[in-house]
């Protein structure tokens, strides 16, 4: 997916929705982060690397995000 293309968030429609945005930063999902998480919340080369998938894909799938 390239820059032009993605898709803007409908919580912060200056940024795009990407995995750093749905993860890190987006306070849309910020309380549901919270939920799966540790806080404060490390890089997102950290979380990906020492979080476990199947809680990233439940915290993806509460986000009722389609992807």
């Amino acid at each position: 997916m390239t820059q032009s293309n993605r898709p803007a968030c409908t919580s912060c429609p200056n940024s795009p929705l990407t995995v750093d945005h749905v993860l890190i930063s987006c306070p849309l999902y910020k309380e549901i982060r919270k939920r799966f998480f540790p806080y404060p919340l490390p890089s997102l080369k950290n979380l990906l690397l020492n979080t476990h998938p199947v809680k990233l894909f439940e915290f993806m799938r509460s986000t009722n995000l389609k992807i």
